[in-house]
């Protein structure tokens, strides 16, 4: 592969190896007098998960109830009797059969989840813990017990569920394959804009609220009592606005550069293709963005204009020809050269790490320890399909069988499996 012909954006997951200005694979890219105009790109998903960690450091609180999440799991995922007991009780309390889930650094939004489970089975746990304890003597089971049971605790660890009830549509959006610039656009300001509305009316989430006011009206919470003072309200729905706080401010931090690249959704040819030739939503249609992208991208605005304007008359004097054949032809013409770095950077980049990281995951749930002789080739092709082909509901297993019975004769297959 042409290096210098082909590379003209490139999306990472921010690790220093790979943005460093120095070392880095970027930054050794950059370097090169003819990758200069390279595009780095910090995955969107990492950053999110950037956003939703950072209050994670340096709160004391938050150590504390990140350390019990670990040891719950732990506790019962580490003996086979505890979890059974914690099983029956989930059957019988809640009628549910679930498993908690233990949170890994790596894993995006895996410690929200976690939390989401514990709640989900908080009776379950603590009526678990409380036999453990009392009838057992177990002092590890008491220890979480009192954990479990503190006011404090449980209020932190609705707060995170309610952060977790606001960003998780913004989470979801990022995780699909095809993602839309003004898609984008619109759920980060969205989130932004309610967390502002919360801060503004010092509103506390829905989870916590339910909670509050279950407990001051009847001194219990899904039948578990509780204790606490005034001062300890008022405590957890502080805390509730200043995570607010601290959640809008780490997402306009982490991903206030998405409007930057807005712009580039003009280069879409069906946003073009809808405008009729000789109107003035067709002459007016895009300029504001091409001006953006020439103060961003340092290209003289009459010159990008000018371009703009016969790409605009080129794909709608070929409106039936292919969308790679356009886009082809226009950075071949002359005419349009103010622009092609733009035409450019709007095919080949990408917001976001997410096909790399699902070809990891499922690379390691195929080539297991007990299928580790795989020959390469057939790595390629089950990882092939495992990424792209059909679910097994939907995939026909006799037409794979009838194409391997016709490649030679097989003496073995009976009349019934003909």
């Amino acid at each position: 592969m042409d290096l210098y012909e082909k590379v003209k954006s490139i999306c990472t997951d921010g690790a220093r190896t790979m943005i460093s200005d120095k070392n880095g694979v970027v930054g050794l890219m950059k370097a090169d007098i003819q990758l200069r105009g390279l595009l780095s790109i910090h995955c969107l998903s990492h950053r999110l998960n950037l956003c939703v960690t950072d209050f994670w450091d340096g709160d004391k609180p938050l150590k504390e109830i990140n350390q019990l999440i670990y040891n719950i799991c732990k506790f019962f995922m580490n003996s086979r009797n505890k979890f059974n007991i914690l099983k029956g009780h989930e059957k019988q309390i809640l009628d549910l059969e679930l498993r908690l889930i233990k949170p890994i650094d790596i894993r995006w939004m895996s410690k929200f989840t976690a939390i989401k489970r514990i709640l989900l089975l908080y009776p379950a746990l603590v009526k678990t813990l409380s036999d453990l304890s009392f009838n057992n003597k177990d002092l590890c089971a008491a220890g979480i017990l009192i954990k479990l049971k503190n006011f404090r605790i449980l209020s932190h660890l609705l707060i995170l569920n309610d952060i977790d009830h606001i960003i998780s549509p913004l989470n979801q959006i990022f995780q699909k394959r095809d993602l839309d610039l003004e898609q984008l656009e619109a759920a980060f300001q969205l989130t932004r804009l309610k967390l502002e509305d919360l801060i503004d009316q010092k509103k506390i989430g829905n989870h916590l609220q339910i909670f509050l006011t279950e407990v001051e009206k009847m001194k219990k919470y899904q039948k578990i009592e509780f204790t606490f003072k005034d001062s300890d309200v008022e405590y957890v729905k502080n805390r509730s606005i200043d995570f607010w706080k601290i959640t809008k401010n780490s997402l306009e931090k982490r991903l206030g550069t998405i409007g930057d690249f807005v712009p580039l959704r003009i280069f879409r040819l069906e946003n073009i293709k809808k405008f009729k030739t000789n109107t003035n939503e067709f002459r007016t249609f895009g300029l504001a963005e091409i001006k953006r992208l020439s103060i961003r991208y340092g290209v003289v605005e009459n010159e990008a204009i000018e371009s703009w304007c016969e790409f605009k008359h080129l794909v709608s004097a070929y409106p039936e020809k292919k969308s790679e054949d356009l886009y082809d032809l226009a950075l071949k013409l002359p005419g349009i050269s103010a622009i092609k770095m733009f035409i450019e950077i709007f095919l080949s980049f990408s917001f976001s790490s997410n096909e790399c990281e699902r070809t990891f995951s499922r690379y390691s749930l195929i080539k297991s320890d007990l299928r580790c002789a795989l020959k390469i080739d057939s790595m390629d092709h089950l990882l092939n399909i495992g990424l792209n082909g059909p679910s097994f509901e939907d995939f026909n297993f006799l037409e794979p069988i009838e194409v391997w019975k016709k490649l030679k004769i097989r003496y073995f297959i009976t009349d019934q499996i003909k």
